[in-house]
């Protein structure tokens, strides 16, 4: 019960963090906007393509991958940005693409452990309907 209820609310979090308008909101918040963002961006071009195209997303996402406990996945992102303006390492951003879909087979995985992060660190993120305001994000005043 108390699990359901934890998810719930959960769900509330993802959802802000989902939200184009949400703007900043803690640590948590901006770390978690960055995984989902980066890992959006893998699963409709790939990771060559998030490398590019979400290279400012990847420092933030990376070490929240990493607080999720999802260190390999870190791993394999850290080294795909790090090779990917070498085009003599095409291939091997392509081998660590097959790793990260090895690694993250389903988006679950993913919602499993940023949920298990948000459990045990929930002062690092803003309760949905909270009367703390989130800051606005950079160049939308």
């Amino acid at each position: 019960m108390v699990e359901a209820i934890e998810r719930e609310l959960f769900d509330r979090v993802w959802s802000l963090a989902c939200a184009a308008d949400a703007g900043v909101g803690l640590a948590g918040d901006d770390g978690l906007r960055a995984v989902l963002a980066f890992h959006g961006l893998t699963m409709n071009g790939g990771l060559s393509h998030s490398c590019s195209v979400g290279a400012d997303l990847a420092p933030a996402a990376i070490a929240a991958l990493r607080a999720y406990g999802l260190i390999e996945l870190a791993d394999v992102v850290a080294e795909a940005v790090a090779l990917s303006d070498d085009p003599e390492q095409e291939e091997r951003v392509e081998e660590l693409d097959d790793t990260y879909n090895e690694l993250l087979p389903t988006d679950q995985h993913l919602v499993d452990a940023a949920f298990t992060y948000w459990r045990h660190h929930r002062a690092a993120f803003a309760e949905p309907g909270n009367s703390r305001p989130l800051r606005p994000r950079p160049g939308s005043a």
